[in-house]
């Protein structure tokens, strides 16, 4: 008398192992696509965060705070600077931003990984560096003399994947004079 084994046979293994696979490539793009759009999202509102933190601290400490924005060949990034006064003119910027390596240097926010990068721009008008004040006033400057105007600035917020033009909604962050930065949709 022969016993019958219990078990899966090599062919019902097999069945299942192509159904995962199957399964698995049809889900892939769009987690990745997902995944990429939540690296958007946070970063956009990591640079909202680092914003309302310059301005804070400004106002907290009662000395200036200079936001640089860096632009480099293959991406942006933030860095912020606390000043030695607490004006953005009197400030000397020249010997706290310096190359390699800066003197008083609070927070740099850069973000890439994963195979996927984020970068952030400017709109006509906005200045590469933004000066906030203990009394909540904002300066702007384009390596010339610091200028304050009405106007709002404005950084845009992008992801440099193929796909990403004709899919994401565009990001920006809106700097107003005497306001906290926000982000909008």
């Amino acid at each position: 008398m022969r016993r019958s084994r219990a078990g899966f046979s090599l062919i019902e293994l097999m069945i299942v192992v192509v159904i995962v696979g199957i399964s698995a490539s049809m889900i892939a793009p769009g987690l990745m696509r997902t995944m990429s759009i939540n690296r958007v999202n946070r970063f956009q509102y990591d640079v909202a965060r680092v914003l309302r933190r310059s301005r804070s601290d400004a106002i907290g400490t009662g000395r200036a705070h200079l936001l640089v924005m860096a632009d480099g060949g293959g991406g942006t990034g933030l860095a912020l600077f606390r000043g030695d006064s607490s004006s953005c003119v009197r400030s000397r910027w020249d010997l706290i931003v310096v190359g390699d390596a800066p003197i008083d240097l609070v927070t740099t926010l850069q973000y890439a990984g994963g195979g996927h990068s984020v970068t952030i721009g400017r709109v006509p008008g906005t200045p590469s560096q933004i000066c906030f004040e203990p009394d909540g006033d904002r300066f702007g400057r384009d390596g010339g003399a610091f200028a304050t105007t009405a106007a709002d600035y404005v950084y845009t917020i992008r992801r440099n994947e193929p796909d990403a033009a004709n899919v994401d909604p565009e990001r920006y962050i809106v700097i107003g004079s005497f306001a906290p930065p926000r982000v909008i949709r």
